[in-house]
């Protein structure tokens, strides 16, 4: 007698593997008679997803790599002395700062950075057109309107312009968290707990722009690092 032989049910009706072989039978019956369909659907989307592939433009990712060495001592006060070592796990250190990468306060700190630099890099340029003096009368006659509109206008009171500035800062802060906000879409991080390692990846369509970020990601983390 076989044990794994199903016997059949008193009355003469199926068995129910009978009953699942007829269902599987149909299904591929049906699939069979749709074939044409779901090959022509597998097709189109192929070329769909080929096309937009080409139609995109390409992206590049830059990719930093920042090592932890637990071995040194560092230097108490400068008198040539190590301080005493804390018990401190490598991999949970090396874990811990891989999410203080990934955090919104890292990355509002690197869109300032950048802001920044883009504002130092405008700035001679705008300073050295200030520079320029008018010539002929022309540039007279609108350097004087100039200084008399500016005599006309009143001055605003302390709270008005209080308020113009906070209201300018707000704004400013909002666009900061917004470009922060667009730094972690293409930022990735991971980290090697046995290399001690992390790994800074950015991805932008600006090779030059994907490697600068990085850079800037990274040595944010060091600051965060050595404190």
């Amino acid at each position: 007698m076989d044990p794994f032989h199903e016997a059949d049910p008193p009355g003469g009706g199926r068995s129910l593997t009978s009953h699942y072989e007829a269902v599987t039978g149909h299904a591929l019956a049906v699939l069979w008679r749709r074939r044409l369909m779901i090959a022509s659907i597998a097709g189109l989307s192929a070329l769909a997803a080929g096309a937009a592939s080409l139609a995109l433009p390409p992206s590049y990712v830059a990719e930093v790599l920042l090592q932890f060495d637990f071995g040194q001592t560092q230097d108490v006060r400068g008198t040539g002395k190590s301080g005493p070592q804390i018990a401190l796990e490598p991999a949970s250190v090396v874990e811990s700062e891989a999410r203080i990468i990934r955090s919104f306060a890292i990355a509002q700190s690197v869109a300032g950075r950048l802001e920044t630099e883009a504002r130092a890099e405008t700035r001679p340029e705008a300073g050295h057109a200030a520079k320029e003096p008018p010539t002929g009368w022309v540039g007279s006659l609108r350097q004087a309107l100039a200084s008399r509109v500016q005599a006309a206008l009143p001055a605003l009171p302390g709270g008005r312009q209080e308020d113009a500035a906070q209201q300018e800062s707000a704004q400013q802060e909002t666009e900061r968290d917004a470009r922060a906000q667009r730094l972690m879409r293409g930022l990735t991080v991971g980290n090697d707990a046995k290399a001690y390692l992390i790994s800074i990846g950015y991805r932008d369509r600006d090779p030059k722009r994907a490697a600068e970020i990085a850079n800037t990601f990274a040595t944010a983390a060091r600051s965060v690092v050595l404190g």
